[in-house]
C-alpha cells in the first residue's frame, strides 16, 4: 500500500519557549494572551540582543551558548565501554531507563518534536535492555539534534542528571561523569535564547520531502505553483470536455476494428483528462493552503490550531478485494497545543525540520498518552497483588484469592488481563481429566489485555500494547517454526507443560508465599499474568478486547481447522460433529470456503436454529436414528462426506467422523481433546482405502503471525466473533459461568476481569 500524507497546521502561532521552568511547559489559552519576552536580533548584528523585558527567570541577557560543543561533549560521555550496561544490576538499568525516559516525555515531545522524543526513547530502551552498541550509536546522533532543541531540553537534562546523582553507590565512575556533564550542559542549554530571525526564517519557507527529494518552498513559490496547477487543471478539463462532445457518428464509415479503437481511445482520453484535471485542482488547493500558512502572522491572541489532513491511498488488488483508490480530506480545530504522536510542533516553538530523519528503533508506532502513562507505571519491577480465580483441587469450586504476581524476567511479559472467556479446555483440566493438569493452578487461556511491563530482551511488545496471550507459542527460531510444516513451537513447551516459566523453571504466581502453577502458559483467570514473549500476539489497539479475546482459542481453532488443516475446497460436503463454539466456527469457515453442504451433528436439537446463522445447512441428531451415525451420513451423502470435523473430544465420535468420510479422498480432522488415557481406533481398511485422519492444534494458525490478522478480519466484518458471546459476567461469578458452560447453557461467557 502506497500512502502520501500532507499534514499542516493552518494557523500556528510562533511563540518563544517558556524559559527557566521545570516540568511541562504547555501554553494554556490564558497564557497565550501574555507571551513571554523574546530576544531580538538587530538588523546589523549577527548576535542576539536583549529585549527590554527580562526573562522569566530574571537572568541577565547574555550571548547564546555554543550549543554544538555542549551536545558533542554530552554525546562523548554517553559513549560507554562495551558490556558496561550489561554489568549493571537490572534494577539500576530500569532507573537509568526512567531517567532517560524523563528526558523524552511531556514538553520534549511537545516543543522539540517527535524526532528528539524518538531518539531519547530509543536511548532509554537501550539502557534498559543493556544494549550498549545501540546506546552508543544513538548517543553519537545527539549533535544532530542541535537545530531543533529548545530551552526545555536543557531543563530536562538537568533533571535527568540529578536523577543519575541519586543512584547511591552506583553514582560514581561513568555514571557520575554523565550526571555532572548533564547538569552542567543542561544549565547552559537552558539559557539558549529564541532568536527572532530564526522564527522569521521559518515563517518564510517550508520544506517538502518526497522520498529522497527535499524542496524548500516559499509562499510566493506556493502561490505560483497553485496558479500553474489551476491553469493546467482548467486546460485538462476543457480538453476532456472537447473529447466528450465528439459525436459518435463521425466515424460511421469506418470498419469495426477502427470504430472499436476509436471508442477505446476516446474513453482513455476522458479518463486521462478528468483525472489530470482533478489532481491539478487538488494540488493547487494544497499549495494555496501552504502559502496561507507561510504568510500567517504571529498572533498571540490565537489559541486555536486548525489543521488540514490530506491522505491519498492506493491499495493494489489482493485476495481481500479489488484495487482501490482512496482520497481522504479532513479539517479540524483543537485548543490543545499538541497531541503526542503527531508531527505538529508546540505552538510556542518555530517549526523545526530535521536535516536527517531519526527512525524509532524499538517502537513501531507513535506514542499515545495511554502508552506513555503505562511505561511510567509505578508497578513496573514490583510485585503486584491482584484478584485471581485459583483451582486448588479438581472438581472443587474456584476460589477468588489475592495472589502475588512477580515482575517479568528476561523474555517475559506481564499483562493486565481485561477480558477472558471460558473454554471447555479450562473445564477439562479442572475436571481432573487432563494428564498435564497441575494443582493448585490458575486456569484460563482465551483472553485479551494490555502489556503492563516487559522483561529484559523483550522488543516485540512494549507497555501499553494491546495483546492476546496465546497458549500456542511462536518463537520463529526452533525447528518447528522454521519447518514451514506446522504451527507447533518447541521453545517453551517443556516449561508450560510443567506449569512454570522457562527462565528459572519457577512460577510467577504465589498466595502467601506458596507457589501457584501456571496453566497453558497463559493463566488468564488472574487480573495480571506473566507469559513468555513468544506467546504474545500484538493486536490493533482499536479492537474491542471483550470481543477479540475469543480469537485466543475457540474461534481461531475452528476457522483454522477448515482453512489450514483440511483446506476445504469450494463445493465440498462437510460434516461437523458438535455444535459448540468450535463446531460453529468450523461451520463458518466451511461456508467461507464455499462448501456446498454443511451438515451439523449434535444430540441437542436446540442448537440447530442457532447453527443456521453460522452456515449449517442440514442437521442430524444421532438419537433420531437406529443406524450408526456414520452410516446415516454415508447414505445421506451418496458415499460419504468430503471433510468431517470432530469438535467434542469423544473417541467414539472420532471414529464415526472418520468412517463417514468418502472412500478414496475423505479427510477427517480431530479438533476436540479426549480425556487422559483414551485411545482412538478404527479398522485399518478405512485408511488403506484412502481416508485421511488428521489432528489440529489452534487450527494450524501461527499465533503471533496470524492472530493479529484474524483481529483485522473481525474489524473488517469478515468473520464473526460477537455472535459467539452469549453471556457476560464478572470474575467473582466464574463458578456460575463454568456451570453454564458445562450444562450447554452458553457458547462463550466473557468475564470482565477488572470489576
Amino acid at each position: 500500500m502506497a500512502t502520501a500524507v500532507l499534514r499542516r497546521p493552518l494557523l500556528a502561532p510562533l511563540l518563544p519557549a517558556v524559559s527557566g521552568a521545570r516540568g511541562p511547559s504547555r501554553i494554556h489559552p490564558q497564557r497565550c494572551r501574555h507571551p513571554p519576552a523574546v530576544r531580538a536580533v538587530s538588523s546589523d548584528s549577527p548576535k542576539p540582543v536583549a529585549s527590554t523585558s527580562s526573562s522569566s527567570g530574571g537572568d541577565n541577557p547574555e550571548e547564546e551558548p555554543p550549543v554544538l560543543p555542549l551536545l558533542q561533549e554530552l554525546a562523548d560521555c554517553l559513549v560507554l565501554p562495551n558490556k558496561f550496561l550489561s554489568q549493571l544490576p537490572r534494577d539500576l538499568r530500569l532507573d537509568l531507563n526512567d531517567a532517560a525516559f524523563d528526558l523524552s516525555n511531556g514538553p520534549i515531545l511537545d516543543e522539540c518534536g517527535q524526532e528528539v522524543g524518538d531518539l531519547l526513547l530509543n536511548l532509554a530502551k537501550a539502557w534498559e535492555l543493556a544494549d550498549t552498541s545501540t546506546s552508543n550509536n544513538l548517543a553519537k546522533q545527539l549533535p544532530s539534534l542541535e537545530p531543533y532543541l529548545t530551552r526545555t531540553f536543557g531543563n530536562r537534562l538537568v533533571s535527568a542528571g540529578r536523577r543519575f546523582q541519586s543512584m547511591g553507590q552506583y553514582s560514581n565512575g561513568e555514571l557520575k561523569k554523565i550526571a555532572e556533564i548533564m547538569i552542567k550542559n543542561g544549565k547552559l542549554l537552558s539559557k539558549r535564547p529564541v532568536v527572532q530571525s530564526d522564527v522569521q526564517a521559518m515563517k518564510e519557507k517550508r520544506k517538502l520531502k518526497f522520498g529522497e527529494l527535499e524542496l524548500e518552498v516559499t509562499a510566493e513559490m506556493a502561490n505560483i505553483g497553485a496558479a500553474v496547477g489551476a491553469v493546467f487543471g482548467f486546460i485538462s478539463w476543457q480538453l476532456a470536455q472537447g473529447v466528450q462532445n465528439i459525436p459518435d457518428n463521425t466515424m460511421q464509415n469506418a470498419n469495426d476494428n477502427a470504430l472499436q479503437l476509436a471508442k477505446s481511445l476516446k474513453i482513455a482520453l476522458l479518463v486521462l483528462g478528468y483525472t489530470s484535471a482533478g489532481l491539478s485542482f487538488f494540488t493547487a488547493l494544497a499549495l494555496l493552503l501552504l502559502a496561507q500558512q507561510i504568510n500567517s502572522e504571529n498572533k498571540s491572541e490565537l489559541i486555536c490550531q486548525a489543521g488540514y489532513h490530506i491522505q491519498i491511498i492506493w491499495k493494489p488488488k489482493s485476495k481481500s478485494g479489488p484495487a482501490q483508490f482512496i482520497l481522504h480530506f479532513s479539517a479540524g480545530c483543537s485548543s490543545s497545543p499538541f497531541t503526542p504522536g503527531t508531527s505538529q510542533p508546540h505552538p510556542s516553538t518555530p517549526l523545526r525540520l530535521p536535516t536527517a530523519p531519526i527512525h524509532r528503533i524499538y517502537h513501531p508506532k507513535p506514542y499515545s498518552q495511554q502508552r506513555l502513562e503505562a511505561m511510567a507505571s509505578s508497578t513496573q519491577g514490583q510485585v503486584i497483588t491482584c484478584k485471581a480465580a485459583v483451582a486448588y483441587e479438581p472438581n472443587k469450586p474456584l476460589v477468588i484469592e489475592d495472589v502475588q504476581v512477580a515482575p517479568p524476567q528476561a523474555g517475559e511479559v506481564r499483562i493486565k488481563i481485561l477480558s477472558t472467556a471460558l473454554c471447555h479446555t479450562d473445564h477439562y483440566t479442572w475436571s481432573g481429566k487432563d494428564p498435564e493438569g497441575l494443582f493448585p493452578c490458575i486456569l484460563g487461556h482465551e483472553a485479551a489485555g494490555v502489556v503492563e511491563s516487559v522483561g529484559e530482551g523483550v522488543t516485540d511488545v512494549q507497555p501499553g500494547d494491546h495483546v492476546i496471550p496465546c497458549y500456542q507459542a511462536e518463537c520463529k527460531e526452533c525447528k518447528f517454526c522454521k519447518s514451514g510444516k506446522t504451527n507447533l513451537c518447541g521453545k517453551v513447551r517443556t516449561a508450560t507443560g510443567a506449569g512454570v516459566m522457562m527462565n528459572d523453571l519457577k512460577s510467577r504466581f504465589s498466595v502467601n508465599g506458596k507457589p501457584i502453577y501456571h496453566f497453558m502458559g497463559t493463566s488468564t483467570f488472574s487480573q495480571y499474568t506473566v507469559v513468555h514473549d513468544v506467546s504474545v500476539a500484538k493486536i490493533n489497539p482499536q479492537a474491542p478486547l471483550e470481543k477479540v479475546c475469543l480469537l485466543g482459542c475457540g474461534v481461531s481453532t475452528g476457522l483454522g481447522a477448515v482453512w489450514n488443516t483440511a483446506k476445504v475446497e469450494a463445493g465440498s460436503v462437510v460434516a461437523v460433529f458438535g455444535l459448540g463454539t468450535v463446531g460453529l466456527a468450523v461451520a463458518e469457515g466451511a461456508k467461507a470456503a464455499g462448501a456446498s453442504r454443511i451438515i451439523g451433528i449434535d444430540i441437542d436439537s436446540k442448537k440447530f436454529d442457532v447453527a443456521k446463522n453460522f452456515g449449517v445447512t442440514e442437521f442430524v441428531n444421532p438419537k433420531d436414528h437406529e443406524k450408526p451415525i456414520q452410516q446415516v451420513l454415508v447414505d445421506l451423502t451418496d458415499g460419504g462426506v468430503d471433510y468431517s470435523f470432530e469438535c467434542i473430544g469423544n473417541v467414539s465420535v472420532m471414529r464415526a467422523a472418520l468412517e463417514c468420510c468418502h472412500k478414496g479422498w475423505g479427510t477427517s480432522v480431530i479438533v476436540g481433546v479426549a480425556a487422559s488415557g483414551q485411545e482412538i481406533s478404527t479398522r485399518p481398511f478405512q485408511l488403506v482405502t484412502g481416508r485421511v485422519w488428521k489432528g489440529t492444534a489452534f487450527g494450524g494458525f501461527k499465533s503471533r503471525t496470524h492472530v493479529p490478522w484474524l483481529v483485522e478480519k473481525y474489524m473488517n466484518k469478515e468473520i464473526k466473533v460477537d455472535e459467539y458471546i452469549t453471556h457476560n459476567m464478572n470474575l467473582d461469578e466464574i463458578n456460575e459461568a463454568f456451570h453454564l458452560l458445562h450444562e450447554g447453557g452458553c457458547l462463550r461467557c466473557v468475564l470482565a476481569m477488572q470489576h
